[in-house]
């Protein structure tokens, strides 16, 4: 390399490396929000019993923290993963993936808490929020490129 080329090389390396950082820093809170969040999940998981004592009402709000926590961990893995491969179905899917597998080995972790068993309907209930997530981005993105 000479000259002029030498500097343009140097000057894009070096803009590459801020790039990365700027999106470190952009990606890094989305990321612990995440952390933090499947960290809540399998404390959570972990509890020999979260019963209410409230008859009916009991497994109805079971299930639909079962579809919410997902729901959440789905968002914040979309928010996160869109930061590193953009705002795309790609990023939506991964996120909806990563959300499943986490809801599958949370089912699992629960089969060693005494008191708890894993279920595959409860995964169930997990996929349904993680799909209310799906269906909310899609639609939205849908109005938004409408309205453009």
């Amino acid at each position: 390399m000479r000259g002029a080329s030498k500097v343009i090389y140097l000057y894009t390396m070096e803009q590459k490396k801020q790039d990365a950082g700027q999106t470190f820093r952009r990606a890094l809170p989305l990321w612990l929000a995440v952390a933090v969040w499947a960290a809540l999940i399998f404390f959570f998981s972990a509890q020999p019993s979260l019963s209410t004592n409230m008859g009916v009402w009991d497994y109805i709000l079971r299930k639909m923290a079962h579809m919410t926590e997902f729901a959440v961990l789905c968002l914040l893995l979309w928010r996160a993963l869109a930061q590193h491969i953009g705002h795309d179905r790609a990023a939506l899917s991964l996120a909806a993936a990563l959300a499943l597998t986490y809801a599958a080995s949370d089912e699992f972790h629960q089969t060693f808490v005494s008191g708890r068993a894993g279920k595959v309907t409860d995964v169930g209930y997990d996929l349904a929020g993680i799909l209310i997530v799906l269906a909310f981005v899609l639609y939205r993105k849908k109005i938004a490129t409408a309205v453009q």
